[in-house]
């Protein structure tokens, strides 16, 4: 599956495992992301909550509702609605987006569980699932995850917030009185250290860190790699016909078109140990 900050670049992840035959869901929006994940899991006051058993369930819930395999329980469809509910009044971010009816779609969509649609190649695209990394290694003893970075100092300018406000204070991340560019990095440090952290501990070689920007920038260089991991044994050729289908985004070096001397130095230090270029 596919996690990272939001404005990463996983959208093109997303569309390379469908290329490749990998299953990601029925219920998605344009960016590719799926929105039963959304509905269950983007939702920062229950997790601070929830016990390690409450995410199980709730995880094994959501593989159930992917492949259409186990019967969905009368306990599980009330979980579904509660969740809804809640998030009909509060939505998913700080802009209230996914208030209203939205919630209530996702949660009948969820909840039309397909036997037809069981695939052999199943999985997920949504940033937020970084969040959940100790807990989806527990419960998917084969999963794979992708964790995409980009630049951090680009990141830094991204207007791209959701995750910032809804789990900087999980990580120790503030905004009141701060200028966004900072919180911004912040963040990407702490949530980068996590994952970087806790996703080789849990998963071994069954997590990959991918470099967006060499991505599109080298995309012949990382994508054999990528598809070898999703277990995937095509051609040159193929790697040739997917690597057409990407090229940077003009927001790469972004950074560059900024003062960014208030950022702070130690921030700014851990982008350049992870590769990237701050010069």
């Amino acid at each position: 599956m596919i996690g990272a900050l939001g404005g990463s670049g996983t959208r093109a992840v997303a569309r390379i495992c469908e290329e490749l035959g990998i299953f990601l869901g029925r219920d998605l929006n344009e960016a590719h992301d799926n929105l039963g994940f959304t509905l269950l899991f983007k939702r920062p006051k229950w997790l601070a909550h929830a016990t390690a058993e409450d995410v199980g369930r709730a995880l094994a819930l959501f593989e159930k509702t992917q492949t259409g395999t186990g019967e969905i329980t009368a306990a599980e469809t009330r979980f579904v609605w509660r969740a809804a509910i809640r998030m009909a009044f509060t939505g998913h971010d700080h802009e209230m987006r996914g208030s209203g009816l939205w919630p209530l779609v996702r949660a009948r969509r969820l909840l039309r569980a397909d036997s037809k649609l069981r695939e052999t190649s199943w999985g997920w695209k949504e940033p937020n699932s970084h969040v959940y990394l100790e807990h989806l290694a527990r419960c998917f003893p084969d999963l794979r995850f992708i964790y995409v970075l980009r630049h951090g100092l680009d990141m830094a300018y991204s207007r791209n917030r959701a995750q910032l406000y809804n789990w900087g204070p999980r990580f120790g991340v503030f905004t009141k009185g701060r200028a966004h560019s900072c919180a911004n990095l912040e963040y990407w440090c702490a949530a980068t250290r996590h994952a970087l952290e806790e996703g080789p501990r849990r998963l071994g070689t069954r997590f990959l860190r991918l470099d967006f920007d060499r991505l599109c920038t080298e995309p012949m260089a990382v994508l054999p790699g990528l598809m070898q991991f999703l277990g995937d044994t095509q051609s040159d050729d193929a790697a040739a016909r997917l690597a057409r289908h990407l090229s940077p985004p003009a927001s790469i070096g972004r950074y560059r078109l900024h003062e960014w001397g208030s950022l702070d130095a130690a921030h700014i230090d851990y982008v350049r140990s992870l590769g990237f270029d701050v010069g």
